[in-house]
Parts: structure tokens; C-alpha cells; sequence
């Protein structure tokens, strides 16, 4: 396939990479769209089933967060970093390429299975009172994962013809897409201060939202992925940032709606 990887669309067998056009710009909007409007609605109807049931709107830290940031720092972390860190984790493997699952493997191990499990390897090897050496800690075990998988995976993965595809089956790879997209949901379990009987309904915005995103990085890009994130949370934090000195109650339940969808 001579026009690289975001180029290349499989087309039934196990090696036929086939070069096809993929329109960008013009199903970027429209991606973004459905993205945003599955997220806010599915976060409309959880919340007022759950409430109907008697349970109510959960704690949300990253909306606590937000709410008392600044807002450099916030619009920093929710519109650039968050969403870039995420797609590496929880999208970049999709390809099933060596180096592109070292890197996503190693992202993840590092940054988001410690807070998923509660326990931190850094602070268990230096200590809990030496954050920075902690630190130093994950991201060299992050680093040893990439490096070593990557290079294992390199040699042990049987590749297709010139583009370093692996001869993958295609039920492993929906399996792969699927498996990623469910952990990507779990992971914002840690976005709430608490568990609650109710709690894993809040996280289908992010499994719905999973999904778009994992169509558009298996058809068309991961750039255009790590663009709709980023634009989705934008958005809620704008909104966020708009009605944060608001103090009716209408104002604080679509400020919860919104990083409901976050």
C-alpha cells in the first residue's frame, strides 16, 4: 500500500491491504458531531434514569477540578493532554503495529493502570513522601515496557507485505478494538469521588463515545481521533468555565451533564 498506513483499509484475507481514499476534513465534523451528540445524550438519559430510580448525580472530580483550576491549566489538561495521552493509550494499538502497541502498552502501565488498580509502582519502590522520584519511577517503567515489548513484538509479529502490518486474524482484531474501547470506559471510573450501586451507568457516555473513536481511528485516522477528543472536552470545559459562578441548581446539573460526557 504506497500511500502508508492511515492510507490503507483492509479488504477481506488476511493480507489484502488495499490503497483506498479517505476523505479527512470532510468527515471531520461530521464524526465530531456524532461523537458529541451521543456523549451528551447518552449522559442526559443515564442521569435521569438513575435519578428516577433514586440514586443521584455522583461526585465528579475532574468537575471539581475544573471548577476550582485555573484556566490555563485547565483547558492545558482537559483539551491538550488528556486527550492526546488517552488516544495514545487506549487507540494507537488498534493497528495492531509492533511499535504502535509497545507505545500504547507503555502509556497505559504508566499512566492510567496505576490509578485504575490504586497502587502506584513508584512510591512502592522510592516511598510515598518522594513524588518526584516516583515519578521518575513510572516513566522509566513506562519506557522499559515500550522498549521491551516494541522489540519483542518486532521480531515475534509476522508482517505483511512492505507496510509492517501484522497478519492478524480479524476476529482478533475486532477483539483487540473492543477490549480497548471497554477499558477506556472503565478508566474514567476514577473520574468519581466515590462507588456507588450506579456508578458504572455513568461511564457508557465514554463507552459510546469509545466506540465513535475507535471507528474513526480504524477508518480513517489517528490524528483525526486525537482532534474529536480533544474538541469534545473542549467543549465541556467551555461550558464548564462559562457556569462555574453559577449557583442555581439548573446551572450546576448541566455543569455535571457536561463532564458527565468529558
Amino acid at each position: 500500500c504506497g500511500r502508508g498506513p492511515s492510507a490503507c483499509r483492509r479488504q477481506g484475507g488476511r493480507a489484502a491491504y488495499l490503497a483506498t481514499p479517505r476523505p479527512a476534513a470532510g468527515w471531520f465534523l461530521a464524526l465530531w458531531g456524532l461523537s458529541l451528540s451521543v456523549s451528551y445524550a447518552a449522559s442526559l438519559l443515564v442521569t435521569m434514569l438513575v435519578v428516577a430510580a433514586g440514586g443521584e448525580q455522583p461526585a465528579n472530580a475532574v468537575g471539581d477540578l475544573v471548577e476550582n483550576g485555573s484556566v490555563l491549566g485547565v483547558l492545558l489538561a482537559a483539551v491538550v493532554l488528556a486527550p492526546l495521552l488517552e488516544e495514545v493509550a487506549f487507540r494507537l494499538p488498534m493497528s495492531l503495529r509492533p511499535w504502535h502497541v509497545a507505545i500504547g502498552t507503555g502509556a497505559f502501565a504508566s499512566l492510567f493502570l496505576p490509578g485504575m488498580l490504586g497502587v502506584s509502582p513508584g512510591q512502592w519502590v522510592v516511598g510515598p513522601d518522594n513524588q518526584a522520584a516516583a515519578s521518575l519511577v513510572e516513566l522509566g517503567f513506562g519506557v522499559v515496557v515500550v522498549v521491551g515489548l516494541g522489540l519483542a513484538l518486532s521480531h515475534l509479529t509476522p508482517l505483511g507485505r512492505g507496510e509492517g502490518s501484522p497478519l492478524i486474524s480479524p476476529r482478533v482484531r475486532f477483539g483487540v478494538v473492543a477490549a480497548l474501547t471497554a477499558v477506556f470506559a472503565g478508566a474514567h471510573l476514577g473520574n468519581f469521588s466515590e462507588f456507588t450501586w450506579f456508578l458504572p451507568a455513568f461511564i457508557i457516555p465514554q463507552a459510546l463515545v469509545g466506540m465513535v473513536l475507535a471507528y474513526v481511528r480504524v477508518t480513517r485516522s489517528w490524528w483525526m481521533g486525537v482532534g474529536i477528543h480533544g474538541l469534545n472536552n473542549g467543549v465541556a470545559v467551555g461550558f464548564a468555565l462559562s457556569t462555574r459562578a453559577a449557583t442555581s441548581d439548573t446551572a450546576q446539573t448541566l455543569f455535571g451533564l457536561g463532564f458527565l460526557a468529558m
